[in-house]
């Protein structure tokens, strides 16, 4: 009978100290933050048929994990969609333009909390019907204007 009891107050012992261990020990990892995508972007595209190669710039709002932006590319061709980020910094957007039926993209952004650069691969159909391929590579503008 001793025994048990004994066996019984060691086992709510250590059931208190996993308990403990497990609420404030290191086993438990700090909640990963949201990226953050909002703000200016600046960058270059790169088409495989040379149809929208230039500078381009994004503007973008985000709501947690989702974000709306508006492209404005060299030649013109404002492209607007929206978009998701994974904590991991894969992030992709369709979107759409004046001229572009569709545009999908994907790709990963760089940075912890507050990001720093991007690089997306793309698939963009045209109104007339036909279609290119790029990537885009981007920099986080910050206050100041520089990144």
């Amino acid at each position: 009978m001793r025994i048990r009891r004994v066996l019984g107050v060691v086992g709510a012992a250590v059931a208190l100290v996993v308990l403990a261990i497990g609420v404030s020990g290191p086993a438990q990892a700090a909640k990963p933050c949201i990226q953050d995508v909002s703000g200016t972007w600046n960058g270059e595209v790169d088409t495989q048929n040379n149809t929208g190669d230039g500078d381009v710039v994004l503007q973008i709002t985000q709501r947690h994990r989702r974000f709306h932006l508006v492209a404005t590319p060299s030649n013109g061709q404002i492209v607007e969609g929206d978009g998701t980020i994974a904590a991991s910094g894969h992030s992709h957007f369709n979107g759409q333009g004046a001229t572009i039926k569709k545009i999908n993209a994907g790709g990963i952004v760089n940075g912890e909390c507050e990001t720093t650069d991007a690089l997306f691969t793309f698939d963009v159909v045209y109104v007339d019907g036909t279609s290119d391929t790029g990537t885009v590579t981007l920099e986080h503008v910050f206050d100041g204007g520089g990144t």
